[in-house]
């Protein structure tokens, strides 16, 4: 993972998400990014390694949701 993503509101299908970001991708077709859910970061922060990897030592780039503080 590159770039964790979390938005309060995202489609359910992954496929849509990534249609988000599309123009990122081609442009960075490197850039790995994970796009989740509010909820779903919160329900994964303890319990996916790639999650907590990324709370611990994840370079914010923005915090609007004020996540980190959590």
């Amino acid at each position: 993972m590159d770039v964790l993503v979390v938005a309060r509101s995202l489609p359910r299908n992954p496929l849509e998400r990534l249609d988000l970001v599309r123009d990122c991708l081609v442009r960075f077709p490197r850039v790995e990014p994970v796009i989740v859910t509010v909820e779903e970061f919160m329900r994964m922060r303890g319990r996916n390694p790639a999650v907590v990897e990324a709370v611990e030592v994840g370079i914010p780039l923005v915090d609007d949701l004020g996540l980190l503080g959590v």
